[in-house]
């Protein structure tokens, strides 16, 4: 896993279109900032993909398949957060 917290800032892909997607797919920042007219890393946790279904199972894999289409160097997928409330 790369050092996220002391690397260079890097420009993001894909988020665009993934924020378009509407009301049931969600992008939130944390380390991320607006430099020109792109977006770039800023250290840390980047992002978080939320999608909401009827079915956690499905809102989760939705998340999942959107963030992939996020892209940056460095860039490390968390896949099992979301899906550790449906192991219980």
């Amino acid at each position: 896993m790369p050092d996220i917290y002391s690397s260079p800032p890097w420009f993001i892909s894909g988020i665009d279109g993934v924020e378009k997607l509407g009301p049931r797919v969600q992008v939130f920042h944390a380390g991320t900032k607006k430099e020109g007219e792109g977006t770039v890393t800023n250290g840390g946790r980047v992002l978080a993909v939320v999608a909401m279904n009827s079915d956690l199972q499905a809102a989760c894999k939705e998340a999942e398949r959107w963030a992939s289409f996020i892209e940056f160097d460095g860039a490390y997928h968390r896949s099992d957060i979301g899906f550790r409330v449906l192991e219980k």
